[in-house]
């Protein structure tokens, strides 16, 4: 179970309302601006956009083009996540 979990009982309004990533870096006490939020749907990526958080598209339930610009993989089965110098890199596989 993760440390944190925000649910939409958590918050006044719900996606594309940024409320929910603003209350888990919070509650993680870390800056929204270093988060990454992955999301299959369009309210998802303007929540995170609009927290401030770095977005990549997940073209699961939807295609690219319905995403918006930003990054975007097929699927959640590509990406490496590796710590170099303290700070986590992910690498997406092509």
């Amino acid at each position: 179970m993760p440390d944190v979990l925000v649910t939409a009982e958590d918050v006044d309004q719900g996606k594309p309302s940024p409320d929910g990533y603003l209350l888990a870096a919070r509650q993680l006490k870390v800056d929204v601006r270093s988060c990454i939020v992955f999301e299959d749907a369009p309210a998802g990526i303007t929540a995170g956009l609009r927290a401030g958080a770095q977005v990549v598209a997940v073209a699961s339930t939807h295609t690219n083009g319905k995403l918006g610009d930003q990054p975007y993989v097929n699927d959640l089965l590509g990406i490496m996540p590796s710590l170099q110098r303290e700070e986590v890199v992910l690498a997406f596989a092509r």
